[in-house]
This record gives structure tokens, sequence and C-alpha cells, in this order.
């Protein structure tokens, strides 16, 4: 009897110790596998090239487009995606690793791959006026001229889209308005350029030939 009690204590001690070993999840930090790391002006965090150590053997794998990019962000220790913030290197297939929602490994795939994509930061930066543009100037009714605007997205300077909300683009440089019919536009580019949103903030790009901010008025 003693043995008999003495095996299944010792079998419960096993379960015990083996359930817990089960249930260990290791934590991980931010991983810093990519080619860049930028804040943008709106602060959110562009990754450049975001890649994954290869499962498989050395040096590591872009990750691909389909991946789940909420996903992509948390890998890299970030808040959401922002909405229409993905480019891809191109559009050739070559392999690539999927991400899944909560940032880890799906499998290997191939596919198209990420050059840039834009995630909410976790952490609190202030925004401050902008200052990006080539030249400010007050005219005789006070209002003002912002002489080729640019918003600092990836790294680099890209010119302002005709299509943004002209009363946030004045906001984005601190006035509170458009003054109206004062938009003035460069010639048709097929330049990369950003489409601000009502909220002063990345909203899309245009990528294709669009026509772009030479100036515009703005006034308190």
């Amino acid at each position: 009897m003693k043995t008999l009690l003495f095996g299944l204590l010792l079998l419960s001690a096993w379960t015990s110790h083996a359930s817990s070993d089960f249930e260990i999840d290791f934590a991980f930090g931010a991983s810093t596998n990519y080619k860049a790391k930028n804040v943008n002006e709106d602060g959110t965090v562009s990754i450049t090239l975001p890649k994954f150590s290869n499962p498989t053997g050395a040096g590591s794998i872009p990750i691909d487009s389909e991946s789940n990019l909420d996903g992509v962000c948390k890998l890299y220790g970030l808040g959401s995606f922002v909405k229409n913030s993905l480019l891809l290197t191109d559009t050739s297939v070559k392999e690539s690793i999927i991400i899944n929602e909560i940032g880890r490994y799906s499998r290997i795939t191939w596919g198209t791959t990420i050059k840039h994509i834009a995630c909410q930061n976790t952490e609190e930066i202030p925004i401050n006026v902008s200052k990006n543009y080539k030249e400010i100037f007050v005219n005789d009714d006070e209002s003002v001229t912002i002489m080729q605007p640019r918003f600092r997205m990836n790294g680099v300077n890209l010119a302002i889209a005709g299509g943004s909300n002209l009363n946030a683009v004045c906001k984005f440089y601190g006035f509170k308005y458009y003054v109206d019919k004062s938009f003035q536009v460069e010639d048709y580019s097929w330049s990369l350029q950003v489409i601000i949103g009502p909220d002063s903030r990345f909203a899309d790009y245009r990528n294709s030939s669009y026509f772009t901010a030479k100036s515009l008025m703005c006034r308190n």
C-alpha cells in the first residue's frame, strides 16, 4: 500500500511538472531585422524592407505582402498597420515569409514582398508643426503662402498630392484654414506622392501621373 501511494505521488508530481513545462510561453522582444526604421511626420513609424531570419539556413528572407499586416507591425513591437501605407518592392515573385496575426512565423511561400510598411507608434511622440516646405511668406492680407509643401515618409520627403484635404494641409503647417482658390499645381509627376487626410495625417499614396502642390495659401 505504501509503495502504491508513493508511486501515485511520484506520478502526480511528474505530471504537474510536465504540464508546467508545456505551458511555458517564451517572451520575445521586437525584431530589428529590417533595412531601416523611420518616424514619419505624423508620428507613425515606417519599416523599410522588413525581413525574417531564414528558418532553414543562414541569412534572412523578405516578408511577404500577403502577411497579416497588423501582425508584421507586432513583429517590430509597434501598433496597428496604417491603412494604405503598404508599398511593394516590385511585382516579381520571390521566396518570402508569411507572418501571422500575432506577429509570428506562419510559413514560407513565393510572392511579392514588402518595401515599406507604416505602423502606429506605441510611444507618445508630440507632433510638431511641420516646417517641411521650400519657402513660406506673409501676404498683404496676413494670409501666408507655402511653397512646395512636403511630407516626410519612409525617411524621404514626398510631394503632397492635389487630392489632399487642403484645410488639413494648412493645419499640418500650424494654420487653421485653406484660402479658397489659392492652390497652385506643379506639372504632372510620376514620382511617389502623399495624400493628406482630414486629420492632417498620411491617408494614401499616389504614384501615377497626378498633379502635386506647388503652393497654397493658409490663414488663421
